[in-house]
Parts: structure tokens; sequence; C-alpha cells
């Protein structure tokens, strides 16, 4: 499993030469790369497996929403390997779902919108001249419109997301969480009783600590929003 943060990064962050704080910080980084995680919403574990945030491959079983717009759940998408649609294949569970034939054609049937360089930052597929369809659409009598229908899992999507390696900024994100952990430590701070070689740490109320502003400014960048995460 991957860590924003190595010793040697935290070393050289820090500017530290000596070995004296090593077992320490190893113990903290887990820590600082889980309460980053957790700050930036949702299960990150869930998301992305063990292997956040450094590039994989996923595949994902959507529903249109009929509308232009399909977005990805797992995000920066680096490339679309394959988008397959079949009204009928209930999230891969129907007889002969997405077949050869449900295969769709980037550049013509769809396009990743590129919004961060090479990189689609908030995960848009465009449907080229029509929509992605929602199955099972019906309208009520009374009603001003119709109501949408069963979500039927009809896109399958298979795909590569993530970084190829960790963001620089959230590794300094990531030092200067551990730098404060390392000094409460120093000065009789929050450890458990237990102690560090066990790592029991209470990360209470690091939120408070002036230089965690300057982390959440960098963090927000990585917050999930409304459209996925």
């Amino acid at each position: 499993m991957p860590f924003l943060t190595t010793l040697a990064a935290y070393k050289a962050f820090r500017g530290v030469t000596d070995a004296s704080l090593d077992n320490a910080v190893n113990a903290m980084i887990p820590y600082a790369n889980d309460y980053i995680k957790q700050y930036l919403g949702g299960d990150q574990d869930l998301q992305w497996g063990t292997n956040w945030p450094i590039t994989q491959s996923f595949t994902d079983y959507l529903s249109g929403q009929g509308s232009r717009w399909l977005v990805l759940p797992r995000r920066p998408v680096q490339s679309i390997t394959s988008i397959y649609l079949d009204n009928g294949a209930y999230f891969g569970e129907a007889s002969g779902a997405f077949g050869p034939l449900t295969l769709l054609t980037q550049g013509t049937d769809y396009a990743l919108i590129l919004d961060a360089g090479t990189l689609s930052r908030a995960g848009l597929v465009v449907r080229i001249g029509t929509i992605w369809p929602e199955t099972d659409r019906r309208y009520s009598p009374g009603k001003l419109s119709f109501e949408s229908g069963v979500m039927f899992g009809n896109v399958k999507v298979t795909y590569t997301a993530g970084y190829a390696t960790v963001p620089n900024d959230l590794q300094w994100a990531c030092n200067m969480l551990v730098s404060a952990m390392i000094r409460d430590m120093e000065v009789g701070g929050r450890l458990s009783a237990e102690g560090i070689d066990k790592r029991n740490y209470t990360l209470a109320d690091l939120s408070r600590r002036p230089e965690f502003g300057d982390i959440k400014h960098i963090l927000r960048r990585y917050k999930e929003f409304g459209i996925g995460k």
C-alpha cells in the first residue's frame, strides 16, 4: 500500500541527515496518510482499493441519466480502455450482457474531456451526437415532468485513473502533517499510553495547528465534489 510520503522524502523535506527519529517518522506516516484520506471525504480505500492515489485500472458499471454526460467515479482519469452500452445488461448480470456489438468507438461515439492537460480531473465523458440513455423513464398522470427510471447499469467502462506518482503538493501536505505529529511527540503530545512502537497515535485537534490551514489549502484541490467524490 503506497503512502503519500516516505521516510527518505520526509527527511529531504526537513533537511534531516541523522537517523534519530526514523522509527517515529515511519510510525507517523501511515497515520498522516489516513488522516488526509479521511479529510478528503468518502472512503478512499473503498473507492480505490489500497493503491490510492496511484494509477490503476478499473471497470465500473454505470447508468445513463438521459444526458450527454457520464461521470466516471474515480478520478483523475488518465485514459479510457473501452465503453460498452447495453440497455438490457443489468450491471453485466443479464445473459450475454455487453457483447461485442455493444462496444462504442472513442472519438466517434464518445470523448473523454481532458480538463487538466492530459488528464480528466472531472472524469466527464461526452456522448457524441446523442445521449447516454436512461432506461425505464416514465410519465405519471398529474406530474409536470417525466420521472427518472430505475438504474439498470447499461454502461460498462474500463479505464485508467489516478496519478503516475504521488503529486508533489500532496506529498508536501503529508510531510507537513508528519512534522506536526513529530513536534507533538517531542513535547509530550498526543501519544497513547502504549507508545509509538505500537502505532497508537491520537489525531485529535491536529486541525487546530496553525500549519493546518496551509495543509487544507492544498487538500481542497483534491477534495471530492458533488459530481462524484
